[in-house]
């Protein structure tokens, strides 16, 4: 009589490609987001030159520099076109710096609806 083991099936363990970002590239990544508030797409660009050998940082810088020139665009349309009316939109950008910031502090790149898939197209991230 063949005896089959009783012991619980241990399930094959995943392999993780993903590393784990250490508490300075979150700390990084979220000050990419939290600067871009006051100076717009220069902070992304700032932390996408020294962000270069940490793909965590990289990642968020270009994420925020996309939502930035897109949004910034955008909105600088929407207010010529409405004679100033569209300037209450500006506190899109902030609101999505914010959510940015929050998840780059918790190591999760956050990709903002609409240019979130641009970045990956645009950048490869």
């Amino acid at each position: 009589m063949d005896q089959e083991p009783t012991g619980p099936a241990v399930p094959p363990q995943q392999p993780t490609s993903v590393a784990v970002p250490s508490q300075e590239d979150k700390t990084q990544a979220m000050l990419c987001w939290l600067l871009a508030i006051p100076i717009g797409f220069i902070s992304p660009l700032i932390f996408m030159l020294i962000g270069k050998e940490k793909p965590f940082v990289y990642a968020n810088a270009m994420q925020c520099l996309t939502m930035m020139l897109v949004l910034w665009v955008v909105l600088v349309v929407l207010t010529i076109v409405t004679c100033g009316i569209g300037i209450i939109f500006f506190v899109v950008p902030l609101i999505f710096s914010i959510l940015g910031c929050i998840a780059a502090n918790g190591g999760t790149i956050y990709e903002p609806p609409i240019t979130g898939p641009l970045a990956k197209k645009w950048f490869k991230v």
